[in-house]
């Protein structure tokens, strides 16, 4: 079902956003407590690798919702491309 493969590649991409954000950021700026510990996709592929794969869930992410036919989906994409909390 492509509906559920959209869901699970987007899910796992806000995870991986997360982790970037936790790692990357300061506490002013995303309001949440930052550090290493347990962000497993930057600790085992670091940061340049964990990016590159948030890249391409990200645009797997947009090409489904645009075969969709959903600009719900694609501002949902969008938000968690280019959250910063």
């Amino acid at each position: 079902d492509r509906f559920a493969v959209f869901w699970s590649k987007l899910g796992l991409a806000f995870q991986i956003k997360d982790d970037l954000l936790d790692v990357e950021w300061n506490f002013e700026e995303t309001w949440k407590s930052v550090g290493w510990e347990k962000k497993w996709f930057v600790h085992f592929l670091w940061v340049k690798k964990t990016k590159e794969e948030l890249d391409l869930l990200i645009s797997h992410c947009y090409k489904q919702s645009q075969e969709l036919g959903s600009e719900k989906l694609e501002f949902i994409v969008e938000y968690i491309q280019t959250r910063k909390k």
